[in-house]
């Protein structure tokens, strides 16, 4: 695999409230090649979006982070001071939003805004970053004529497609895709999803996706990292993570979905909810909820541990080759 373009390395984050701190993000690390797509899949309130906060330095000001490091084309993030931050922002590591219309400014127009962005952080006439924003919008499949209508005037998709355009914008290395096909249909789900894969291969731009569903993850992650309580729990190649699975979580997470191929199985619901981050589970987060829980699952931390090529997973009762015609 190629040399990462981002590293992330036992980062930890919390949240500060009357409750007390929400351990949002806890001891994760991963790391992002250059030209890959790596997928984060959990249940909503795991920590996904925390992540994603915490790389482009966005969090709110009851925010925390703790420890850890950042390395972006061998820089360190969190050593960055806000104005230095600021100029790394869109020009290195950008971000898809979960809600395109939040994303946009509702008064301007969408090419204003994209030529905004480009006049911001990057050298150039005004001419110049209208045929950016021209071209980028041809990238991701819209008219140049939508660059003059304003974000209400173009549908969910096509504002989605938007927003992807204005992250493109100054060609960062990195660029984090949080829920980028939430609240669309199907069929426009599926188009933004070739149109992302179409722009990475076309540009070799690394994407991190994130959401609660695997099989969107599935169809354009590389890899995918699972999370659970603010942990990365399984880690693995897409294929390997499909077929050889190894947490409890991840069987269970893949219990929830229908398959297309292979024998039909019965589905089983993942029961209960996932834990308060004020007051974690002990050990492994997930033994509350896991039917083959014992009680070191319950007193002792499980070790990150490689169970293949590529492949992570922390757990103590890993699932066995000889489960799989049952999962």
């Amino acid at each position: 695999m190629p040399a990462p373009v981002l590293q992330v390395e036992e980062l930890t984050m919390h949240y500060l409230t009357r409750q007390g701190e929400v351990r949002a993000v806890d001891n994760v690390s991963f790391t992002l090649a250059q030209g890959e797509a790596l997928g984060v899949v959990g249940e909503s309130g795991c920590g996904k979006t925390s992540i994603a906060l915490c790389l482009l330095r966005v969090l709110p000001d009851n925010a925390r982070i703790l420890s850890g490091r950042i390395l972006l084309n061998g820089t360190d993030l969190l050593q960055l001071g806000d104005e230095e931050m600021r100029r790394w922002r869109w020009q290195h590591i950008s971000m898809v939003f979960q809600a395109a219309m939040s994303s946009l400014n509702p008064v301007a127009r969408v090419g204003s805004q994209i030529e905004e962005a480009i006049l911001v952080h990057q050298r150039g006439s005004l001419q110049e970053a209208r045929e950016r924003a021209a071209h980028l919008f041809g990238l991701v499949g819209l008219e140049e004529a939508l660059l003059r209508r304003y974000p209400h005037e173009l549908s969910g998709g096509m504002r989605q497609r938007a927003v992807i355009a204005l992250a493109l914008s100054c060609q960062p290395s990195v660029v984090v895709a949080d829920e980028p096909t939430t609240a669309l249909d199907v069929i426009v789900q599926h188009l933004v999803l070739e149109e992302l894969k179409r722009v990475q291969r076309d540009l070799h731009t690394s994407i991190m996706y994130i959401s609660h569903d695997i099989g969107v993850i599935a169809q354009v992650s590389a890899r995918i990292a699972v999370m659970y309580a603010g942990k990365i729990v399984e880690i693995a190649p897409t294929g390997v993570l499909f077929e050889h699975f190894r947490h409890r979580y991840t069987q269970a997470l893949l219990s929830c979905f229908p398959r297309l191929h292979g024998p039909k199985l019965a589905l089983e619901p993942l029961e209960g909810d996932p834990p308060d981050l004020v007051s974690p589970p002990s050990a492994c987060r997930f033994h509350p909820r896991c039917h083959y829980a014992t009680e070191i699952c319950k007193t002792e931390e499980p070790a990150f541990e490689k169970h293949g090529p590529d492949q992570f997973a922390a757990c103590w009762h890993p699932v066995q080759e000889s489960e799989r015609g049952r999962s």
